[in-house]
């Protein structure tokens, strides 16, 4: 056998990680243990624990429509949220504006949209969401409830010393001396 290097050949059920055991050993020296042994075996945790979802599944975005108590930023908030694997790359800003415009109900707002020129996701969320504003303040102006005033009533009491409509500390004859009662 000449200077070749013979390969060095490791089976694929080397090793074996048991479980932890608080007695035994201490968890930073387990998860380094573990984590070595993930590095040999070339396995990707979080692609086990936590794949990627189907791009299919997730291009449900061109489902979603907005709900009706729904404001156009928590719409554009979920929106994003959905694409994120959606796999659109250089369409999805594209994507983004079709399903903003097509998943507003209110007439006014989707019109103007369409009515825009050139129109980016960015514009078409800047319209939409300046055009909901304005409709809100719009509606707060018209419907301002007229503020409750409380009337503040005096009562006048019966003085009972004289009987008249005043308090009895206010009565003329509070340091007369009664004859009649003594």
């Amino acid at each position: 056998m000449g200077d070749e290097a013979e390969p060095i050949i490791i089976p694929t059920n080397y090793g074996r990680i048991d479980e932890f055991d608080d007695n035994s050993e201490d968890w930073i020296q387990y998860t380094e243990r573990l984590n070595h042994y993930f590095i040999a075996k070339n396995i990707e945790i979080t692609d086990h624990q936590n794949p990627k979802p189907s791009s299919v599944v997730q291009r449900c975005i061109n489902s979603k429509s907005r709900q009706p108590n729904e404001s156009v930023s928590q719409f554009v908030a979920e929106l994003r949220q959905i694409s994120e694997y959606c796999d659109y790359k250089a369409t999805l800003d594209d994507m983004l504006r079709d399903r903003l415009v097509c998943g507003i109900k209110e007439d006014r707002i989707q019109r103007r949209l369409l009515a825009e020129p050139g129109l980016t996701f960015k514009k078409a969320m800047e319209v939409a969401t300046a055009m909901e504003m304005a409709a809100k303040n719009a509606h707060d102006l018209q419907v301002q409830e007229p503020k409750q005033v409380h009337k503040v009533t005096i009562r006048n009491e019966e003085c009972y010393r004289c009987g008249g409509s005043h308090n009895a500390t206010d009565c003329k004859w509070k340091d007369a001396k009664c004859y009649v009662k003594g």
